[in-house]
C-alpha cells in the first residue's frame, strides 16, 4: 500500500498538469503502474552490479529516461474523452514524468553549468509522435535527457 502512495505521489504533479491542459480525467491503472517501477527498480539495480563505481551513479536523467521507457512500453494510462490526443497519453505522460524528474534535479542542484530546458510547443509535438511510433532503448532516453540539461 506505501508503494502505491509512493508512486502515486512520483507521477501527481505531471497528470495534474495533463489534466489541466486538456481538461479530461486520466484513469491510472496502478496494477502496471506499478509493474513499470518494478521494472525501473530492476533495470537500474542491475545497471549498478554491473558497472564500475564511476559509471554507475545513479542521477535523475537514468531515473527519467528509464521510467519514460517503462511507461511508454506498458501504458498505465488512459482517459474516456474524445480529444484527438487519447492516443498518445501513455507517451505524453512518461515524457512529462521523466521531465520533472530532470525539473526535479537541475532546480534543488542550482548550477550554473546547468539550466532548466524549456520546451517548445513543435519539439514536444515531434517528440511524443517519435515515442509512439518509433522505438527507443531506455539508454538512448536517458541522453534524451541528459541533453535537455546542456
Amino acid at each position: 500500500m506505501q508503494r502505491e502512495k509512493d508512486i502515486l505521489n512520483i507521477i501527481e504533479i505531471p497528470v495534474k498538469k495533463f489534466e489541466s491542459i486538456f481538461g479530461e480525467g486520466v484513469i491510472i491503472d496502478i496494477t502496471i503502474l506499478d509493474e513499470c517501477f518494478y521494472r525501473v527498480d530492476a533495470i537500474l539495480e542491475n545497471a549498478f552490479s554491473s558497472c564500475d563505481a564511476e559509471t554507475s551513479e545513479m542521477n535523475e536523467f537514468k531515473l527519467a529516461g528509464v521510467t519514460c521507457f517503462w511507461i511508454r512500453k506498458l501504458k498505465p494510462f488512459r482517459f474516456e474523452g474524445s480529444h484527438k490526443i487519447k492516443l498518445f497519453i501513455n507517451e505524453m505522460l512518461a515524457f512529462l514524468i521523466g521531465y520533472s524528474f530532470v525539473l526535479g534535479y537541475l532546480s534543488s542542484n542550482k548550477q550554473e553549468s546547468l539550466h532548466i530546458p524549456k520546451i517548445s510547443e513543435r519539439y514536444l509535438t515531434d517528440l511524443i509522435k517519435s515515442l509512439r511510433y518509433n522505438s527507443y532503448s531506455p539508454h538512448c532516453l536517458v541522453q534524451l535527457f541528459e541533453g535537455l540539461s546542456i
